[in-house]
């Protein structure tokens, strides 16, 4: 839920197209920490953004 909320944000508040965004939620099956503490559920309450290198970069510089 964490991962489509932020995915939701990135679609409307930055503009970024739907079709390039994806979300994964991964939830207790990539724990940091230890989920029986509260500092380590803290830990574990997070989400992975990766920009991916294209090939409009190029275009988008100005160079050909």
């Amino acid at each position: 839920m964490r991962a489509s909320n932020v995915a939701q944000i990135l679609i409307n508040q930055a503009g970024i197209k739907g079709d390039k965004v994806s979300a994964t939620g991964y939830g207790e099956f990539r724990p940091k920490a230890d989920n029986s503490t509260d500092k380590g559920k803290s830990l574990n309450r997070r989400v992975d953004i990766l920009i991916m290198n294209s090939k409009f970069n190029e275009v988008e510089n100005n160079k050909k």
